[in-house]
């Protein structure tokens, strides 16, 4: 009974010990991203929309009013400042992936982003792309994906440019944008600040009410930089920053609603390395 229990013993301990070499050896995979690539090579014969730095610069107002008028989407907004969401193809806004220079940033929790908490006005170009291909930039993305872009690219010579846009219109809104763009052989640096604000305070049409607690306020920073390293190297870093606060209006569903705000706030970064071998590009974070 004893040489039993013994042999019982040692080969429990065998196990255990073979279990426990095989999960040290376990390593996970480097991760790769290199988004706006995969998005052309998994395109082949899918149609995709892409709006330039041109177009982007002609919309002062938000996120949605491009989205709205320069593609086919459609798009649910309650009211400037206010919640907003997209949908393809009758999709809901948790089947649309919003990738950020090969990032997905849809949120954990319900799997959306919301529109309006984003400045489009910072970006270097945008890509849209329909169709339940798009799975493959984030679980569950069958209605389609946008893809928010920012170029690092360099010059033969030292280019320095700088574009600055304000507007003002009625009810106190002002929008500022301020962009900037350093770059020569070797660095290449892209900054864009922003700030809107709105009292948002109309009058409902045929009423004595207005539009109270409607007022939004937010700030938005985007930095892209390039260095290379080499001939075949290079090291990029991405930079984008949030904060906003807005209102959420009672007037309309109860003029005695409490005011209630609403802040939001984010910051992501992202460092990006690249080695060029032949004619592949191999990247990793």
């Amino acid at each position: 009974m004893y040489v039993r229990a013994s042999l019982l013993i040692l080969l429990l301990q065998s196990l255990a010990a073979v279990g426990q070499q095989h999960t040290i050896v376990n390593w996970l995979d480097e991760v790769v991203l290199d988004a706006p690539k995969r998005l052309q090579m998994s395109s082949v014969g899918q149609y995709i929309s892409h709006l330039s730095d041109s177009t982007i610069a002609r919309n002062t107002e938000s996120f949605t009013e491009l989205l709205r008028f320069n593609s086919a989407i459609y798009l649910k907004e309650y009211g400037k400042g206010g919640t907003s969401s997209v949908s393809f193809r009758g999709t809901s806004a948790s089947n649309t992936a919003v990738v950020w220079n090969g990032v997905n940033i849809n949120s954990i929790n319900n799997g959306q982003t919301g529109f309006n908490a984003i400045n489009v006005n910072l970006f270097d170009g945008i890509d849209i792309r329909a169709g339940g291909g798009s799975i493959e930039f984030g679980s569950g993305a069958i209605g389609g994906t946008i893809h928010l872009n920012d170029v690092v690219s360099y010059s033969e010579k030292e280019q320095i440019q700088t574009g600055i846009v304000f507007s003002a219109g009625s009810f106190n809104t002002y929008n500022t944008l301020l962009k900037s763009r350093i770059s020569n052989t070797k660095t290449n640096i892209n900054i864009g600040l922003s700030r809107n604000s709105s009292q948002n305070d109309f009058k409902l049409f045929q009423t004595q009410f207005r539009n109270t607690n409607g007022a939004y306020e937010n700030y938005a920073m985007n930095l892209s930089m390039g260095y290379r390293i080499g001939e075949r190297s290079e090291i990029k870093l991405y930079s984008s920053s949030f904060n906003g606060k807005r209102g959420f209006s009672g007037t309309l569903p109860n003029p005695l609603a409490a005011e209630e705000q609403y802040q939001d706030s984010y910051s992501r970064n992202y460092l990006n390395t690249a080695l060029k071998e032949r004619k592949h590009v191999m990247s990793s974070v």
